[in-house]
């Protein structure tokens, strides 16, 4: 049986608006069964949301069974009148522990991974007609994200480190592929973090994550890519409707 906190609800921060984008439904839930939050409230400075963690680890000592924590953060990104989105960037940062008794040869591991789903859910403030979505993994260093007593800790019967993560993705490539001109005007974003800790029985790990930040970089559309406010859109679209109407009308 799963335990009760493996079923919570998923917790809604709400809105934040920072200099030229909002962002929206800052949404954090888990499927691992771990007390929510992990990632916490956050706050806005700029463009940039930051979180600060409590909690967010794995932790593994005895040789128990291996430990998983996953956060999942879901959010959206809307410009304001006049900007449009170019690129996502992505950070976080923690630290890791691993040690063993003197006399043992035995191993510790952790690990930290971070898969992101983009999809684009407006263009110049219009609805996309089709589909537009990529995906991406965070780099991290040192060690890819991997820790490993025997390996990274050099024989010695400890090892600490930080760590940190890192993700940019440019929004243009992908409407060019996809045939479309303008400029992006919001996105979803959808970020699922884990961490994992093992041990054994002469030796313990632990990982946790400390921060967590996402920047939004955005243009103000020269003269020939003028972004539309949101108003000339709604305005546009019932000159649109007009114009079919009086067309059925003559017709």
């Amino acid at each position: 049986m799963l335990p009760l906190s493996a079923f919570a609800a998923p917790i809604n921060h709400g809105n934040f608006s920072g200099t030229t984008v909002d962002y929206l439904d800052v949404t954090e839930d888990t499927n691992s069964g771990d007390t929510q939050p992990l990632f916490g409230a956050p706050n806005i400075s700029g463009d940039s949301l930051d979180f600060d963690p409590v909690g967010f680890s794995a932790n593994s000592s005895g040789g128990g069974a291996p430990d998983q924590t996953d956060g999942q953060l879901k959010f959206m990104i809307r410009a304001k009148a006049g900007k449009a989105i170019q690129s996502i960037s992505l950070t976080e940062a923690g630290d890791t522990s691993l040690a063993r008794s003197i006399v043992s040869n035995e191993d510790a591991f952790t690990q930290v991974t971070a898969n992101i789903f983009i999809d684009v859910l407006e263009v110049n403030f219009l609805p996309v007609s089709t589909t537009l979505n990529a995906n991406g993994v965070m780099t991290f260093t040192p060690s890819g994200g991997d820790y490993l007593l025997s390996t990274d800790g050099a024989g010695n019967p400890t090892y600490n480190t930080s760590w940190t993560g890192n993700f940019f993705y440019e929004l243009g490539p992908l409407l060019a592929a996809n045939g479309i001109t303008g400029l992006v005007t919001k996105v979803g974003i959808n970020l699922d973090n884990t961490l994992t800790a093992s041990s054994g029985p002469n030796s313990s790990a632990l990982i946790a994550k400390k921060d967590f930040d996402g920047v939004v970089i955005t243009v103000n559309p020269g003269p020939d890519n003028v972004v539309p406010e949101p108003s000339a859109c709604v305005l546009a679209a019932f000159g649109l409707l007009a114009a079919f109407g009086a067309r059925r009308l003559r017709g």
